[in-house]
């Protein structure tokens, strides 16, 4: 009722139009949503309040009369009106905003979400305030009222601040009042655990934090929930994502989120367009006269059809409101025959516009009843209401005619299917042969990627969808208009995917792309599209390193789409089971059976992308490999260094010196007994007037951020200084003193730990972090005695001074003993990892030397160099973890070669006994396998894809069956007489390494290619 009112006010004062249109936007897309919340419905209130005191323009009948200062409304208000409907457009994207968060992530962001919403609410408020001011000056009878209006503004002024000042206490309130029982769960969980971080950092708190908020693991991981995953991983993977919403900056990812949700307003706009040019277009087929109104209103509901030969055929069969769908099919057949057969009477012509379709009538019978019956029969009943066909007929091109329209649909949607069906498999294909060449800064999120779950689905989808008869007749017409609205359809999805950047968020989005109908008339457009275009970022992910979150924002993309193929399949179901209809076969032929899936479990023996991949000629002849550049991204691609040598981040540790003692460059370590708990710390701290502290710090593990506060107390600075690591690490809060020389130290408790008692010392020193190596032991063994300190400070000198002078005169002896004690660190910190993370196969443990001569590692090299070689070894380890694969005799997660069992191997490829190179002779009882060492083993170096599987299988098994009869026939020809096998030896198996007669047990190489990349070994 608001927005029709407001419709019609804005033919009368077109100033509030731009305001008008913005709430309507907003309340479709909101509409649209299934989710709802108490809190959002705060921020909706105050926006329908704001477009009710718009009403108050009724009072103002004529838009042109002038107010005391000869101003008309429209020019006084029509500015305001525009601020107004930018106002309801961000309070709508923060709407939007706040609903896609996880339960948990509203929890740890409520400060800031309260924030958002405060700072709207109280935008909005304003916005009424001034325009009932505006109002008020228009509505003046003279000048001195005006002036007298004037004259109390600033007392008016005054009231709004103090509104305003009270809205903040307002929201807060109905914060906590709406909060539901589950967030106030998680709120008090964190209270209890110490703050979000400690929580999520502790594996028995995060799990407890996921029971708490009542939705699991997929709120909070979205399409990156696998349910085949070990809960360890998925906890790993929900930990690593709530570390990322407890960083991320909420006003910088509000106006990323901004600009998006301008663009689905965009696409509301043109929806919106076109449903009134829908209204206009039935308008004027059904204006009549006042006769016709009247004979109207005496007829049937025949008169409701805006087709004129629907409406003449359910008429002359005296239908009411609904038909059976078969016999609507049937008629209409018999309908248009009489229509156009060729023998009629002289005074009964062909119609001008169907005289060039009947061709068409070979597609009005039995055999294409049902694709016709799906078209018209949107919910599936096996009902035809008047309203559907007045959909059908609305969907209908200008240009075409109903029975082209009804041709197409009769057969050639399911040519255009299959064209799709061919074009997206050869785009699948095409990725998988991509992979190999993508950088391997991007190679895991795109292996993550092909192997998810959205990549079989499609393919179930492709392998369920029926192929037309190979020699079914097609008009060169009917193929003519298929194309041609093939072509149409594409163009349109395409302009409303770049729109959005092919970014599909939710669900709703679904519909503002394709407009209204049902998912299985868009889903094969639409696939094409998507992985179109994520072909196209493969290919850049080739030369560019893209963001982490480009591949799971594709994936998300897809998965959403699959949420609705997947609500549909369970609508139909339920239909199908309420007309007591077998639903198996009845899915068997909808839609040509795309929905219908005989196995929902994974088959990778019988995976239909494998017969695609080696056709890249045939995919160059079917699709147009897109060119995608960085500004079609989600995220954009990640800068690197102009040369190729690592330089530390200015902006974290500036040249220059410090207008205050304590601000600039640091380094020191936090120590715990003598041992350095973090090794070498670069520190660079910032200071305000006010005594905060803020900064970056850079240990050999994390780049952290670091604040606080501090006071003076004599030469020492002592305070609170809480810093949290940017990466995956845990919060380090302590309370130390930063003192100007060592021995003024001071041990203190951490705050965070004062109920053990652990003691840590903070040594801060303007020593520079390269030249820490050169002190003596350490700083907390400096000699207390001056003629030693001056000693050990001499021999600290010398040192630096000689390290400068090798490096300036025998630079290559001064490198190589730099990238020896770096290749030491790199060997330890890989150990180390292993060992921290149970990764297989097993690294000896750091012996009692090694451990100390790594912890001395971490303190005498600069974390400007130790850093990135510690993140070399981690990016390392995660590329060759590959698919996540745990050993199932150690339990260990494998890294590197990961071998599989073809003796156990189930039918489907799915399933086996994996072993990594630690446990090749392992025997192992797993579920129904019992995998003895002497079975066939196939070793995979790199993560083998599902498509790769149907043929590197049977080529293993067939290679083991011909080496072990060409071994055996060499077997039985040596226990012959020399004499007799003299041609045998020449022909006998050779190992390609050593040359040497090749005997059981061995290896044979099943493939490889692009140099050996790929490859597969299997044991005989």
């Amino acid at each position: 009722m608001v927005l029709d009112g407001l419709e019609l006010l804005s033919q009368i004062h077109p100033a509030i139009g731009a305001a008008v249109l913005a709430f309507r936007l907003v309340v479709a897309i909101e509409a649209k949503r299934r989710e709802n919340d108490k809190k959002v419905h705060i921020l909706r209130l105050h926006m329908r309040d704001l477009m009710i005191a718009i009403f108050q323009l009724r009072h103002f009948k004529d838009p042109k009369d002038v107010g005391p200062d000869n101003l008309t409304i429209n020019d006084r208000i029509g500015g305001l009106m525009r601020k107004i409907a930018q106002d309801i457009e961000k309070s709508g994207s923060v709407c939007e905003f706040y609903l896609k968060k996880s339960t948990i992530s509203r929890v740890m962001k409520c400060m800031h979400h309260q924030g958002l919403f405060g700072e709207h609410i109280e935008i909005l408020v304003k916005d009424r305030d001034d325009l009932d001011r505006a109002l008020q000056i228009h509505i003046g009878v003279g000048v001195d009222s005006a002036n007298a209006k004037l004259d109390g503004q600033e007392a008016r002024l005054n009231s709004i601040d103090r509104k305003i000042e009270n809205l903040t206490a307002m929201v807060e309130n109905l914060f906590r009042q709406l909060e539901t029982s589950r967030e106030r769960d998680v709120q008090s969980l964190f209270v209890d655990k110490g703050g979000a971080q400690k929580c999520i950092d502790n594996d028995d708190s995060l799990r407890l934090l996921i029971k708490k908020s009542g939705k699991g693991y997929d709120d909070i991981l979205g399409s990156q929930f696998e349910l085949n995953k070990p809960e360890s991983e998925t906890l790993e993977k929900a930990r690593k994502e709530l570390r990322r919403e407890l960083k991320e900056d909420v006003e910088k990812a509000f106006g990323r989120d901004m600009k998006y949700f301008g663009s689905k307003l965009g696409l509301q706009y043109r929806e919106l367009k076109r449903q009134r040019q829908q209204l206009s277009d039935i308008g004027d087929a059904m204006r009549m006269g006042h006769d016709q109104i009247l004979s109207a209103m005496k007829s049937g509901a025949h008169d409701r059809i805006i087709d004129y030969d629907f409406k003449k055929l359910w008429e002359g069969m005296a239908w009411n409101r609904s038909v059976k769908a078969k016999h609507l099919v049937i008629a209409l057949h018999d309908y248009f025959i009489e229509k156009l057969r060729p023998f009629g009477r002289p005074d009964d012509p062909i119609p001008a516009e169907y005289k060039n379709d009947q061709w068409t009538l070979a597609y009005l019978n039995s055999p294409h009843i049902q694709p016709l019956l799906e078209a018209i029969d949107d919910d599936a009943t096996g009902f035809i209401t008047i309203r559907e066909i007045n959909a059908f007929v609305e969907s209908k091109p200008k240009e075409w005619t109903l029975l082209q329209w009804i041709a197409y649909w009769a057969e050639g949607w399911k040519i255009s299917v299959h064209q799709y069906k061919t074009d997206i498999y050869m785009l699948i294909a095409a990725m998988y042969k991509l992979w190999p060449d993508v950088l391997p800064a991007n190679r895991h999120a795109a292996l993550r990627y092909l192997r998810h779950d959205t990549i079989f689905q499609i393919d179930k989808l492709l392998q369920s969808t029926q192929d037309p008869p190979p020699n079914a007749s097609k008009s060169t017409e009917l193929l003519r208009l298929t194309q041609e609205f093939k072509d149409q359809e594409k163009k349109c999805l395409q302009e409303n995917l770049e729109a959005i950047r092919y970014d599909i968020d939710e669900e709703y989005t679904v519909s503002l792309l394709t407009g209204p109908g049902r998912i299985e008339r868009f889903i094969y457009p639409m696939l094409y599209l998507l992985l179109k275009h994520h072909y196209g970022v493969f290919k850049l992910a080739t030369t560019a390193i893209l963001d982490p979150r480009e591949f799971p924002d594709m994936t998300d993309s897809l998965w959403i789409l699959f949420a609705l193929v997947n609500q549909r399949l369970d609508s139909l179901a339920s239909i199908f089971k309420q007309s007591n209809v077998d639903v198996e076969e009845k899915l068997k032929t909808f839609a040509f059976g795309m929905l219908y899936y005989d196995s929902p479990k994974k088959d990778l023996s019988s995976n239909g992308i494998a017969q695609y991949i080696y056709r890249q000629s045939a995919f160059d002849g079917h699709v147009e490999p897109p060119i995608i550049s960085p500004d079609d991204l989600v995220y954009g691609t990640l800068s690197l260094p102009s040369d190729a040598s690592y330089s530390p981040d200015s902006s974290t540790f500036p040249d220059g010196a410090s207008e205050e003692p304590i601000q600039g460059h640091w380094a020191g370590h936090i120590y715990n007994a003598h041992t350095s708990m973090l090794g070498l710390i670069q520190l660079n701290i910032k200071s305000s007037p006010g005594g905060t502290l803020t900064g970056s710090a850079l240990t050999w593990q994390d780049i952290m951020t670091v604040s606080g506060s501090i006071r003076r107390n004599n030469q020492d600075v002592d305070g609170v200084a809480p810093a949290s690591k940017d990466g995956d690490g845990e919060t380090v809060t302590q309370q130390n003193g930063l003192g100007a020389m060592p021995s003024d130290a001071t041990d203190r408790k951490s705050p965070a730990n004062a109920a053990n008692d652990d003691q840590y010392t903070v040594i801060l020193r303007r020593t520079p972090a390269s030249l820490w190596r050169f002190l003596q032991s350490g700083p907390l063994d400096y000699p207390a005695a001056a003629g030693s300190l001056a000693r050990a400070r001499w021999s600290f000198a010398l040192k630096c001074v000689l390290d400068r002078i090798k490096r300036k005169n025998t630079p290559r002896e001064y490198f190589a003993e730099r990238f020896s004690e770096a290749g030491r660190f790199l060997v330890l910190a890989r150990r180390e990892l292993y060992t921290e993370q149970g990764y297989c196969p097993r690294l000896s443990d750091l012996s009692a030397g090694e451990e100390a001569e790594f912890v001395r590692l971490t303190c005498v090299i600069c974390p400007e160099f130790s850093a990135p070689y510690c993140a070399r070894v981690a990016d390392a380890v995660d590329r060759q973890k590959y698919g996540g694969y745990t050993c199932d005799s150690c339990r260990g997660t494998i890294v590197g070669s990961r071998w599989a069992c073809l003796t156990c191997m189930n039918d489907s490829f799915t399933d086996t006994v994996d072993l990594c190179s630690s446990c090749v002779k392992e025997s192992v009882q797993l579920r129904e396998f019992v995998h003895d060492a002497s079975h066939v083993l196939l070793k995979c170096d790199t993560y083998v894809l599902g498509a790769h599987w149907q043929w590197i299988i049977p080529r293993a098994r067939s290679m083991l069956v011909q080496t072990k009869k060409k071994l055996r026939s060499h077997s039985e020809d040596r226990a012959e007489p020399a004499e007799s096998s003299a041609s045998t030896i020449a022909g006998s198996l050779k190992c390609q390494a050593c040359s040497e007669e090749v005997t059981l047990p061995c290896w044979v190489r099943v493939d490889s290619y692009c140099m050996c990349f790929f490859g597969h070994f299997v044991r005989t």
